[in-house]
């Protein structure tokens, strides 16, 4: 897919939270699609508790794109139906998503 954005621009981080994430099969497959996937810059673990994986990510585009880009992943489900829920705060907008394999 395309990314979208305006060259030059400074993008704001977006983090990920995948839950269902109970072995270490299933992190680095996660950690290797967050490294490949075209409109992840860059991807780093900022916290894992109890299956629940939490990423840092720095999209090369608009996070719309992270989610989109996820969301076409058959084993990650969207914890909203169609889309990543979305919750926005003070620390950057979160993407919710389930392990599903």
């Amino acid at each position: 897919l395309a990314v979208s954005g305006v060259p030059g621009a400074t993008q704001q981080a977006v983090f990920v939270q995948i839950d269902g994430v109970h072995e270490v099969a299933a992190f680095a497959r996660i950690e290797h699609l967050l490294d490949n996937l075209t409109p992840v810059k860059s991807a780093q673990l900022v916290s894992a508790d109890g299956g629940e994986l939490v990423f840092r990510v720095v999209p090369r585009g608009q996070p719309d794109d992270v989610a989109r880009n996820l969301g076409l992943v058959n084993w990650l489900q969207a914890m909203q139906t169609g889309t990543a829920a979305v919750q926005s705060g003070g620390a950057g907008q979160t993407l919710y998503f389930r392990y599903n394999p």
